[in-house]
C-alpha cells in the first residue's frame, strides 16, 4: 500500500485488489484517549462512514462503491474514482461550464440531503466530475439525519468553502442553491435555515 494522505483522523492509501485498484481509509489510533474509548469510538466512526456511504449510493448519489470493511484495523477498502476534482479544473472552465458544473453539485446534495443524509465536508476538493453528475468523496463527516438544521450547515460549509477556493466566482453559489431547491421540496425550508442563521434573505423568495 501507498500513503497518499494523513489527516487528523484517518490514514488514506492507494492498493490494489484482485488487480483493481482501490483507496483504503484506516482511522489511526488517537494516544490521548483511553485505549478501549479510542476502539469504540474508532469502530462507531468506521461503521457510520460504510453506512452513509451504501445509502448515499441507494439514493442515486454517485460515491465510492465499498469493497471490505476490516473492523480489526479500523479500515474501508472502497473503489479508486480516478476523476477530476471540482477544486482543479472549474476556475479554468468556460462560464456556460461552470454554470453545468454549479447545477450538477445542487442537485447531489439534493439527492443526499431528501434521503437525510449529510456529508459534513462539502467542499470541491471533495467533488469529482464523472461527465453529467458529481461524484462525492470522504464521508467521513457524514451523519444519517432528517434534522434540516443539519442540512443548512452542510450548505453552509459548501458556501464557505466556494467563496474561499473560487471567489472568482462567488456567484456560483446562488446557482448551486437554486438548482438544490428546484431538485427537492424540503430544499426551500433548509435554504431559509440557512438564511436565518446568516440574518439575511437571499436565496429564496417570500411566499
Amino acid at each position: 500500500m501507498r500513503l497518499i494522505r494523513r489527516g487528523a483522523e484517518a490514514e488514506i492509501y492507494e492498493s490494489t485488489m484482485f488487480g483493481k485498484k482501490v483507496i483504503v481509509k484506516r482511522r489511526i489510533p488517537k494516544g490521548y484517549r483511553i485505549e478501549e474509548l479510542d476502539r469504540r469510538i474508532r469502530a462507531e466512526r468506521t461503521r457510520a462512514e460504510a453506512r452513509v456511504l451504501h445509502r448515499a449510493k441507494q439514493a442515486g448519489v454517485r460515491a465510492p462503491y465499498i469493497y471490505d470493511i476490516d473492523m480489526q484495523e479500523m479500515a474501508i477498502t472502497m473503489e479508486c474514482l480516478d476523476l477530476p476534482r471540482v477544486k482543479d479544473v472549474v476556475d479554468d472552465m468556460p462560464s456556460d461550464e461552470k454554470e453545468r458544473i454549479a447545477e450538477m453539485i445542487g442537485k447531489a446534495v439534493a439527492s443526499l440531503h431528501s434521503k437525510g443524509l449529510v456529508h459534513g465536508d462539502l467542499t470541491t476538493s471533495n467533488m469529482l466530475i464523472d461527465g453529467d453528475r458529481i461524484a462525492l468523496i470522504d464521508f467521513g463527516l457524514a451523519e444519517i439525519t432528517k434534522e434540516k438544521e443539519r442540512m443548512a450547515s452542510d450548505l453552509r460549509v459548501l458556501k464557505e468553502g466556494w467563496r474561499s477556493a473560487h471567489y472568482r466566482d462567488e456567484d456560483l453559489v446562488e446557482r448551486i442553491f437554486s438548482a438544490y431547491s428546484e431538485s427537492w421540496d424540503g430544499g426551500f425550508d433548509v435554504l431559509r435555515m440557512l438564511e436565518k442563521a446568516e440574518g439575511r434573505r437571499r436565496y429564496v423568495k417570500k411566499g
